[in-house]
């Protein structure tokens, strides 16, 4: 069974360059000692009646999706995108209470009177769990920028349970540490910070404000042979007969917990 998920892609400046917001999952969690961007599955509350109320003039079909991707960034790392913005004295405690229950993140919208800025993020990517998985996820990623002011005001912590580390890197330095063996990356954060690279931070935020980001198709990968293939490789199922005769490689060797080991040749999506 695919179950829907939604993570965040949050990313800011740091004078001449910007830097994602990333955690290290708790080792004896399931997705142990790698690194993520905030996320996780959707919850039932996610699609409450309310959130249609109160965001009737977004008009968003994949709103829900965005809900959950903002209520887990602030569960796992205390940063609050609202629209209007928002401080929170009590943060801990919220935070507290939305983990224990996702129902909470509409009773502190309401007393906020706020609601989730899910029109300050674009839709980024969208990656589909091998099929042999015995845990399957559907996960679509936004991708959000935060001002120096905002990252500065906002007390972004690690929660401790699920995330044992949160920190703030450029996309080429993440890559260097994964490539040195230093972090463990899954098949997707990989991808998403080689596409990164190129990219500046007025770019990303010209995405957002016009809210056209890159051309998502779902990204399904296939294992073979302790490998992970990504769609163009001559041996994945879904390449076309034409693109196999080039014996292009595009494919991962995975560790024992799913993560990657190193990356073979590899040209992820053009620049948009």
């Amino acid at each position: 069974m695919l179950r829907e998920a939604s993570s965040l892609i949050v990313c800011s400046q740091f004078q001449n360059h910007f830097k994602v917001l990333l955690m290290k999952r708790n080792a004896r969690g399931s997705f142990g000692g790698l690194v993520v961007f905030p996320g996780g599955q959707l919850d039932p509350n996610d699609l409450d009646p309310y959130w249609s109320c109160v965001l009737k003039e977004c008009k968003m079909e994949d709103s829900h999706y965005r809900i959950a991707c903002l209520r887990e960034a602030f569960e796992e790392a205390g940063l609050l995108l609202t629209e209007p913005k928002r401080q929170l004295d009590d943060l801990e405690s919220w935070r507290l209470n939305v983990h224990k229950d996702a129902s909470q993140y509409i009773a502190l919208m309401r007393r906020l009177r706020a609601y989730p800025a899910i029109n300050r993020l674009v839709y980024w990517a969208n990656w589909i769990t091998p099929v042999v998985a015995p845990k399957r996820f559907d996960t679509r990623f936004y991708l959000a920028t935060v001002s120096e002011n905002t990252r500065n005001s906002t007390r972004i912590t690690k929660d401790g349970t699920e995330t044992v580390d949160l920190f703030w890197e450029t996309p080429q330095k993440t890559l260097e540490l994964f490539e040195q063996q230093k972090i463990e990356l899954f098949p997707p954060q990989y991808c998403i910070l080689r596409e990164l690279q190129s990219y500046t931070f007025d770019r990303l935020q010209e995405m957002i404000k016009t809210q056209k980001g890159p051309f998502v198709e779902p990204v399904l990968p296939e294992l073979l042979d302790g490998y992970t293939l990504l769609p163009g490789d001559y041996m994945h199922s879904q390449t076309s007969e034409q693109d196999k005769k080039s014996k292009r490689v595009l494919r991962m060797e995975r560790n024992k917990r799913g993560g990657m080991q190193k990356m073979d040749e590899i040209q992820w999506r053009s620049k948009i």
